[in-house]
């Protein structure tokens, strides 16, 4: 994860650079918004981004099937899976938003070296935890 935020500006997430459709998800909110079934158009024909944006939509997909069977009663665990599609979705987004091709490649390395599920969902917490978080705390500040 080192690699991501050295190259990573903390103004990505702080801008208003991702569609207005885009939740940036806490627990008291509603459903985080899914990933566009495709990568942006200036990386169409880039293999191993696609690759990584589809590692991001594998998951995703797989862990909508897993929200969606759970009880609405088990609401503690419908939670620790709705915030896993949180953090995926912040990695599937960034491949969208990351304004510089350097930011991108350090995303695609990223979610391309993530051996499992839980390295990638754990390098979508960190970007939760390090940058979305901070920035939420800043708007409230600003209010």
């Amino acid at each position: 994860m080192v690699g991501c935020v050295h190259f990573l500006s903390h103004s990505i997430f702080c801008s208003n650079r991702f569609p207005s459709s885009f939740a940036i998800d806490t627990p008291t909110m509603s459903e985080p918004t899914p990933l566009p079934t495709e990568v942006p158009f200036r990386v169409q024909n880039v293999a191993h981004v696609k690759s990584a944006y589809n590692i991001c939509r594998r998951l995703e997909s797989s862990l909508m099937i897993i929200y969606d069977k759970l009880d609405f009663k088990k609401t503690a665990e419908r939670e620790v899976v709705r915030m896993q599609l949180v953090y995926i979705r912040i990695l599937g987004y960034m491949i969208h938003y990351t304004p510089t091709d350097r930011g991108m490649k350090a995303v695609v390395e990223e979610i391309s070296s993530s051996m499992t599920d839980d390295a990638l969902l754990a390098c979508g917490r960190h970007y939760y935890d390090h940058y979305i978080w901070a920035c939420k705390l800043m708007n409230i500040s600003l209010i």
